[in-house]
């Protein structure tokens, strides 16, 4: 009975992969049947595969009680790792380190030893914990497995990735390893974060095409049947590979060798099937289907779901009609409902979908949630999706199962809701303190800057928590957040004594130096030449920057080089391999006149053979790289430009040399001339700003392709200005790369808004006010509709305004692909999805009905109350109407910008407007070439769009504002010396505070410009100039001098208006409490106070350009009412405005 029952439990084993829930009934009625009557090791094995069961339906408390109670039947190492991972499920740290210590006592020397370590040692973190384990287990294939399997868990799939690589190429030829090697590249490229098909990264490409060489070199190694079936999971991943990269043939090639090795397999069934599915076979994957689960509705059930997962949408409502559900369960059939109507929203319309699901009840929670997807991410519905979140949300959350707690909080974290987010994944921690969550949560509270919370988390951290890497990365962020740079400085210091190969630690430390004004020991750390093996690109890349920046350029390129080497297929590698040569022309280390090491030549022969080399230490023949000892080394080294030399291999031939240069150049040549061919998508290397010089002049052609199309979009930008966002998007590029090649060519004239003041009152009229299509449009777009009428009263609009929207809210009135500009299109394409076209309708629905309401209705003059079908013909009727209607019934027009901006600087109370993402209509006006409502809509609605510090930096020492462009300026040489230091973003911070000295009004109102700007990167920029501004100060050592203090003051004032300014009272409390706890208590009330009181008052004055004086009086009022009551008793003496 014994043999039979593992019999069963492999099979149910391999079935819990594919079919959990199945799989778990079948293991229960054992365990519930003949459990007494098997031996213990059987009885293990049973309670550990219920576990797994249970796992894969993420019930991980029912899991974790099977792996502690498997325990007791079992005194295998690998028992005690098992129970290990169950008592960490349940946070229960102390029976888990228990255990650990009698793991350790049975046998020290066990990979389950090392590997519970790793769990002990929450090894799901930025700081890797394999420098703690004994090198020579660092070679055994368990270990190498976990380890990979650890980050691949935590989704850091390039460090898993590195570590196999490392291993792999080490020369071990373990089949095993190289198994996991392959799995683990198929696991990256199909991970969470990347999107299936043509978004993926030639990096994923490339790595998917490895995964299937390292799958198919296993499974030919495999030669007989026997052996294959000892490796079915190779085979799988192999099919699974092919199926992903859309080689179907090779694909079913391999499922037809599998399941003739396995006809019983679950998961190879499946996959033939599935593979049928894509060919649309119905009646062979049936026939698969059947042999596993019989003729029955589950069969059905299952082609159902290929057939949904192929998108054969048609073939899904076919099938699901013949099925009878009622034989299913709940769950099953409300799935089936989910696939029903998703299919019929493909091959039908929406409408039709949602009838059937108005027809349909959805009991169970999982289905709610899967129907919330289907209304906001397939159906983009935000009603619909709104209502179902708050059905949803009558569930009482305290009894949702664990991963419907967790879907709903990712669903919360996705639409942004940040404290309903925070407060689901602080239940969920309780119950699992899974590294995931964790770093999602404290992610959250980092954004809303929520202190109390993150010191809480910091404060259970447990003896052994307080050594994991994710409580050191909270902890040094927090003391970051709060200011507190020497406790900052302190933590990083000990990561660096227990992690000093992690790269991204000592970056860290880097830059917090830096933003402590300590730049010199910075220096002197760099000179040490810093090498870190292991590290990612992307940490190398920034170590590189730090390099260039401090005038360690030939470390910067040695370190680059070796870099890209290593990392041909990543883009950012390119990147800042050129930038770094582009900048660094003059710098000796390029320089090579004769053939050595570290040097490329390029030889011809007198068969005009031609060739070139580089020569290294540790040569790679894919880079044309050679060693000293190679025939062509030998007779070249040492030799100048136009010397020969003589080879007699395999023939006497005499060799020229025709170039000299640095490898640094050689390797700059071979990236630039096959970075088009890797990357031909990649729209990078048009802002590539190149200079004159040696190697200069060859890679404009490899840039010209990306330049000639802002080239382009500038000449027609000053043709014909329309919004540079509209710009970027119907050429496909980057907003802030566009605006930064326009800021750039002097030649340009950039359109900005600057408010106008010259009158602070709306104009009054006795007769009221008359508003044009476009005006009306933009005031309801502004959202200030709900509270114009205050300020202006009997509002009027023309009937063929009334029409105009009428047919707006009814009818498409272009298809949906729609030229923005010029008749041939050029750049100016911009693709409008039908969802996009149908969410403006139910816009202009909104505005029909508010109008409807809320304003009278001028009947058309009787020369042009015509019908009119052309949608140009009724905007230029509603134009015309309105002028007419305007003068004969004396009305003030809202048309022109003047009075137009007095109506919303009043509803909005201060001087500036939020932009608003404008599609429907900026589209079909600007298609119909109404240049001049645009012009106005340009100019009353702000189109800041988002500056990185260098282009905000160029902003004010290049430019200076003419009746509203942006014209550059070449007079400010008080601080044109700082130009290139500003341009490079690694360097704002220093720079930034020396230009203080010289004009600190105006990087106030360049930071209030910012925020009343409304752009969705505001906050992000404002908080780092803030921070950088003042925050290298350490602001707890009150000893400095007093002019820093009186700084320290300032800026948190400033912050806190700022804050207030935004509405965002939590954060501009924070700020005033945070002056009143830090400096008050220190015995330094009178003086600092004083400071805070007069900045305040400076503060606000200082945006006088930005706010009238009623403006300035209201906020200088309400802001004050909540300052601490020192602060506040001593501003009332001093303000004498």
């Amino acid at each position: 009975m014994d043999k039979i029952i593992n019999s069963q439990i492999d099979e149910y084993h391999d079935n819990a992969k594919f079919n959990p829930k199945e799989s778990l009934k079948k293991l229960k009625k054992i365990e519930q049947g003949n459990f007494d009557d098997i031996p213990n090791k059987t009885k293990y094995r049973l309670l550990v595969n219920i576990a797994v069961a249970y796992g894969r339906q993420n019930k991980e408390q029912e899991s974790s009680e099977y792996l502690i109670d498997a325990k007791k039947y079992s005194e295998d190492c690998s028992a005690f790792h098992h129970a290990i991972y169950g008592y960490l499920i349940q946070s229960n740290k102390e029976n888990a380190e228990t255990l650990y210590q009698g793991l350790k006592n049975k046998n020290p020397q066990s990979n389950y030893v090392f590997m519970s370590k790793i769990l002990l040692n929450d090894f799901n973190n930025i700081y890797p914990l394999e420098k703690d384990l004994p090198q020579n287990k660092l070679n055994e294939q368990d270990i190498v497995r976990t380890l990979a399997a650890c980050y691949h868990q935590a989704k850091k799939h390039e460090k898993a990735l590195t570590w196999l690589e490392k291993f792999y190429k080490s020369g071990n030829e373990d089949l095993e390893i190289q198994s996991v090697y392959a799995l683990n590249l198929l696991n990256y490229v199909m991970r969470d974060e990347v999107c299936f098909g043509n978004q993926w990264s030639e990096d994923d490409k490339n790595k998917l095409d490895l995964s299937i060489r390292l799958f198919s070199d296993l499974w030919e190694q495999y030669d007989s049947k026997k052996i294959k079936k000892l490796h079915l999971s190779d085979g799988i991943g192999l099919c699974d590979a092919l199926q992903l990269k859309g080689d179907v043939e090779k694909a079913e090639k391999i499922a037809t060798e599998l399941f003739d090795i396995d006809n019983t397999h679950i998961e190879i069934c499946y996959q033939r099937a599935n593979l049928f599915v894509k060919q649309e076979k119905l009646d062979k994957a049936i026939e698969v289907l059947e042999a596993v689960f019989g003729k029955n509705n589950k069969t059905d059930f299952q082609l159902i779901e290929l057939l949904f997962k192929n998108a054969q949408h048609k073939e899904v409502i076919e099938k699901i009609n013949t099925v009878n559900i009622g034989s299913l369960d709940i769950l099953e059939q409300e799935y089936l409902n989910i696939f029903q109507a998703i299919a019929i929203y493909n091959t039908q319309d929406k409408d039709s979908a949602y009838q059937f699901i108005d027809g349909c009840n959805f009991s169970t929670l999982d289905n709610q949630l899967n129907l919330f997807i289907f209304y906001s991410h397939i159906a983009k519905d935000q009603e619909k999706s709104s209502y179902q979140l708050q059905l949803i949300e009558g569930n009482s959350i305290n009894d949702m199962a664990y991963h419907n707690k967790l879907q709903l909080a990712k669903i919360y974290d996705d639409l942004q809701d940040d404290k309903k987010a925070i407060s689901l994944y602080q239940q969920l921690i309780t119950i699992n303190q899974s590294s995931e969550i964790l770093e999602r949560l404290l992610g959250l509270l980092f954004k809303v800057e929520d202190r109390v919370s993150i010191k809480r988390i910091l404060d259970n951290f447990d003896k052994n928590g307080k050594t994991s890497g994710l409580y050191i990365s909270t902890s040094i962020n927090f003391y970051l957040l709060i200011g507190e740079l020497n406790k900052a400085l302190l933590q990083i210091n000990e990561a660096i004594q227990k992690y000093p190969e992690n790269l991204e630690i000592r970056l860290l430390w880097i830059n917090t130096l830096i933003r402590m004004q300590k730049e010199n020991k910075v220096k002197e750390y760099l000179r040490t030449s810093p090498r870190f093996q292991d590290a990612l690109p992307e940490e190398q890349m920034k170590l590189s920057q730090l390099l260039s920046r401090y005038e360690q350029y030939e470390d910067a390129m040695k370190l680059w080089y070796e870099t890209l080497r290593g990392n041909w297929n990543n883009e950012n590698s390119y990147m800042v391999y050129i930038g770094l040569i582009a900048t660094k022309d003059n710098v000796p280390i390029l320089d090579a006149d004769v053939v050595d090491i570290n040097t490329t030549f390029s030889i011809v022969n007198d068969f005009d053979e031609s060739k070139t080399y580089t020569i290294v230490d540790s040569p790679d023949l894919s880079f044309n790289e050679i060693g000293l000892d190679h025939y062509i080394a030998k007779g070249a080294i040492n030799k100048k430009t136009g010397d020969t030399f003589v080879t007699n291999h395999p023939q006497k031939k005499t060799w020229s040399i025709q170039e000299i240069v640095s490898k640094y150049v050689g390797l700059f040549r071979k990236s630039k001339s096959e970075f088009n061919e890797i990357f031909p998508n990649s729209k990078k290397m048009y802002s590539l700003q190149v200079r004159e010089g040696r190697e200069f002049e060859d890679i404009k052609p490899f840039i010209d392709n990306r330049a000639d199309v802002v080239n382009n979009i500038g000449d027609s930008y000053q043709k014909q200005p329309i919004p540079i966002s509209s710009l970027a998007k119907s050429a496909k590029e980057n907003v802030v790369k566009l605006w930064q090649y326009l800021l750039s060519n002097k030649a340009i004239k950039v359109n900005v808004n600057t408010p106008s003041y010259q009158s602070k009152e709306p104009t009054k009229n006795n007769n009221g006010y008359i508003v044009d299509a476009i005006t009306l449009y933009l005031i309801f777009r502004l959202e200030v509709h709900n509270n114009i009428k205050e300020y202006l009263d009997n509002i009027a609009i023309v009937q063929g305004t009334l029409d105009l929207f009428l047919q707006l809210k009814e009818k498409d009135i272009f298809e949906p692909q729609m030229t923005i500009s010029r008749q041939d299109g050029g750049y100016y394409r911009q693709d409008v999805s039908i969802e996009n076209v149908q969410n403006s309708k139910i816009f202009f629905q909104d505005l029909y009905d508010w109008a409807i309401e809320n304003c009278e209705t001028i009947p058309a003059d009787g020369n042009l109350a015509n019908e009119h079908e052309n949608f140009k013909e009724l905007f230029d009727l509603s134009t015309r109407e309105t002028l007419i209607a305007a003068k004969s019934s004396d009305r003030t027009l809202l048309t022109d910008d003047r009075n137009l901006r007095e109506v919303v600087d009043k509803s909005f109370g201060i001087n500036g407007i939020f932009s608003k993402d404008i599609l429907y209509w900026d589209i079909v006006t600007e298609d119909l070439k109404y240049y001049n409502y645009l012009h106005q809509l340009r100019q009353i609605n702000c189109i800041y769009l988002p500056l990185e510090l260098g282009e905000l930096w160029h902003w004010i020492c290049n430019c200076k504002i003419i009746n509203n462009k942006f014209i550059p300026n070449d007079e400010v040489q008080e601080i044109k010396k700082y130009k290139d230091d500003f341009l490079n973003i690694t360097n704002f911070d220093q720079g930034y505070l020396e230009y203080m000295q010289y004009s600190r009004t105006a990087i106030i109102n360049v930071i209030t410009h910012i925020l009343i700007s409304g752009d969705t990167y505001k906050q992000v920029r404002v908080d780092w100039i803030m921070d950088n501004l003042y925050f290298n100060y350490d602001i707890f050592n009150l000893n400095e001098q007093v002019t820093k203090e009186t700084e320290l003051c300032s800026f948190l004032t400033s912050r806190a208006l700022l804050f207030y300014v935004q509405n965002s009272s939590v954060k501009s409390k924070n700020y005033m409490d945070w002056i009143e706890e830090k400096f008050i208590q220190h015995n330094k009330s009178s003086n600092l106070i004083k400071n805070v009181a007069n900045a305040l008052i400076e503060d606000l004055f200082i945006s006088k350009d930005l706010f009238t004086l009623e403006q300035t009086s209201l906020y200088i009022n309400n802001f004050i009412s909540q300052l601490p009551v020192a602060i506040k008793n001593e501003v009332e003496k001093i303000r004498g405005w």
